[in-house]
């Protein structure tokens, strides 16, 4: 069988870039079309399986992909029960899965497949720590309600998968404690390196989307003097926007150029209450018609915006202080560095330290107001100076960030994909964790009790 013919299931969430279509992407559907896309290059049949968020379940619409496309299901047990039958029909080498909640039905559908031996082995990509991302989910909803949701993707992904991918160096280590926890380090798996790491990077091909001939109302409203501070994609939980209003104003204060412009905004079903407290903070500005809202837009608007605040503006990312800052990825970084837009973020995540130390990024502490209107007041003051870091922050990206490179420990995986040594053995560590409870009835014990009940498909 030659590499054309080898196929591989690749799922995960969408919607991925397409084009002339879609306005909203997020970091699941990039990552999944990203590794679709370095997956087909390699010489692989890819059959890629692409679940929706809830408010847009329905077929892509734009371009067609080079490589096959399904829409998953978006209840679990049926998507769990898709993927279990392409794979007993296409007979892949492999199944790679993306996502957490994909993860669980990927984990689901090993199981279900007969005989279990024809299970292909199972690429798990965890693109964040899921438990550091719920809780910032559970901050803003003042409920660890989803604490237990979350326990309850995660835990059959990490008991199923043969093979884990993530985000960042620590992540991977948070990752490989987790695996502790559930008995995954065991005398099989003593000597194997389980988690590879494959940080973000620009999706687009060879060359970003061109920008729209005719510039978007917004950018021919500012004068040419005017510098262009620009926010793009979702207001996620992590984001702080507190700091980032009393930062952006205070800046403002002292220099009558800066406009602030952004494109995207609250991200429907999943958080909508960040970004609506930051545009009820702006109603209270003396300056809020310099804050202006441009939506969801187009990647043609999109590339024309970067390229104003690259003339004379810079891009900025504003993080809280919390565990999936310090573990995960900014996918938006990556864009705006292959654009040559100035950088100016909190240094929290692995990249965006690695900016501040090889001084490619404009950064600030986190949750420090003073610090950010500083970092915003230098750029805008000397331009040239921003301008030269997002030239040299490029050609760094450019050279080290391309994911034909990222994804080369998956693309060797690929070639000889093998179950992990402690596949189909039976977990005694994990066994044991119910014995460990069992002198007390505890909560805890409780908990373990109920969610080994729902979520164990072993």
């Amino acid at each position: 069988m030659n590499g054309a013919e080898k196929k591989v299931i690749v799922v995960g969430v969408g919607p991925v870039p397409r084009d002339g279509a879609l306005t909203k992407v997020y970091a699941p559907g990039l990552r999944l079309f990203a590794f679709s896309q370095y997956i087909h290059e390699a010489g692989f049949r890819v059959i890629m399986g692409e679940r929706m968020f809830e408010s847009e379940h329905k077929e892509s619409t734009g371009e067609p992909l080079p490589w096959e496309t399904r829409l998953l299901s978006f209840d679990g047990d049926e998507c769990a029960d898709a993927i279990a039958e392409w794979a007993q029909r296409e007979k892949p080498i492999a199944i790679v899965s993306t996502t957490d909640v994909i993860n669980r039905a990927a984990a689901r559908a090993k199981v279900q497949i007969e005989p279990k031996s024809a299970a292909p082995p199972l690429w798990l990509d965890i693109n964040g720590h899921p438990m550091a991302e719920r809780q910032e989910l559970s901050r803003v909803h003042s409920s660890d309600a989803g604490l237990i949701e979350q326990w309850k993707y995660l835990i059959p992904a990490l008991l199923a998968g043969d093979h884990f991918s993530v985000c960042s160096t620590p992540q991977k280590y948070a990752l490989i404690g987790e695996l502790g926890a559930l008995g995954r380090l065991n005398q099989w798996t003593s000597g194997c390196d389980l988690v590879s790491v494959i940080p973000p990077a620009p999706v687009f091909h060879e060359q970003p989307p061109a920008a729209n001939t005719k510039p978007p109302e917004i950018i021919s409203q500012l004068n040419e003097t005017d510098f262009m501070l620009l926010w793009t994609g979702g207001f996620n939980t992590w984001v702080d926007e507190k700091t980032l209003f009393e930062g952006v104003e205070k800046a403002m204060k002292q220099n009558a150029s800066i406009q602030f412009v952004l494109t995207g905004g609250a991200i429907q079903g999943h958080d909508e209450r960040t970004f609506q407290k930051f545009k009820a903070r702006i109603e209270t500005s003396p300056f809020k018609e310099r804050f202006r809202f441009a939506g969801w837009v187009s990647l043609e608007d999109l590339a024309a915006y970067y390229k104003r605040a690259e003339k004379k503006g810079a891009a900025i990312n504003c993080d809280l202080f919390s565990y999936e800052a310090l573990l995960g990825c900014r996918n938006r970084l990556f864009s705006w560095a292959r654009f040559g837009v100035p950088i100016i973020t909190t240094a929290l995540s692995e990249i965006t330290c690695l900016l501040a130390e090889r001084n490619l990024a404009q950064t600030f502490p986190a949750e420090n107001a003073d610090a950010l209107a500083n970092a915003l007041l230098k750029l805008a003051g000397e331009p040239e100076a921003g301008r030269n870091m997002a030239t040299r922050a490029k050609k760094f990206f450019d050279e080290e960030y391309q994911y034909k490179i990222l994804t080369t420990p998956l693309i060797e995986w690929l070639q000889n994909p093998q179950p992990a040594p402690d596949s189909g053995r039976r977990n005694e560590l994990y066994d044991a964790q119910e014995a460990l409870l069992a002198p007390r009835e505890s909560c805890l014990k409780r908990i373990f009790q109920r969610l080994k009940k729902t979520i164990m498909p072993f």
